[in-house]
């Protein structure tokens, strides 16, 4: 019985051979393609179009501009119960009249004060929609996750200006960073 198991195996050899060697070809040419495709998408992030003018930009969002705007104010840590105080005193170092909004939350622990945060910030866009405000100026203190989730749901809307609070302080509490664009 043994002899015949032999003499079957010494007839499928030369198959093997030909079906390994076929397969070795195949995964040869399947790493050719994925190796030259890896290469067309190196060079098409390289030649992505780049942002122009973007100071230009900056400039160009800085300060208020329209007749209705509002101040959107994020505190999002738990060390701080709010930041409208220093939110006022830039507007009224800056001499800007607009309505303060804002929203606190002592900490995010995921996913339940994602979500929570997700929902408050849509609601506001709506708000903001109906009360016809024509400019957000912005101005966060929280985990940097929580500014990716404004960006998102900001997202091509009204011109968002977002703002930054130095270490150390300036005089006026804040500085205009930039608008909120791609």
């Amino acid at each position: 019985m043994w002899d015949c198991f032999c003499k079957v195996g010494a007839l499928l050899e030369p198959f093997e051979v030909i079906i390994s060697f076929i397969t070795m070809i195949f995964a040869g040419y399947a790493s050719f393609r994925l190796l030259m495709q890896n290469r067309r998408l190196k060079e098409l992030a390289r030649s992505a179009p780049k942002i122009e003018n973007f100071q230009d930009m900056i400039t160009f969002y800085e300060g208020v501009q329209t007749q209705n705007p509002i101040a959107l104010a994020l505190s999002l840590v738990s060390q701080s119960q709010s930041i409208k105080k220093d939110v006022e005193l830039f507007l009224n170092t800056m001499g800007w009249k607009m309505e303060i909004v804002e929203i606190n939350m002592h900490g995010i622990k995921p996913p339940k004060d994602i979500e929570t945060l997700i929902n408050l910030l849509r609601e506001k866009r709506y708000l903001f929609d109906l009360q016809g405000n024509t400019e957000v100026h912005l101005f966060l203190q929280g985990p940097l996750v929580s500014g990716i989730l404004l960006g998102a749901i900001f997202d091509n809307w009204k011109p968002v200006k977002l703002y930054h609070k130095p270490t150390p302080s300036v005089p006026a509490v804040y500085q205009y960073w930039c608008p909120l664009i791609k």
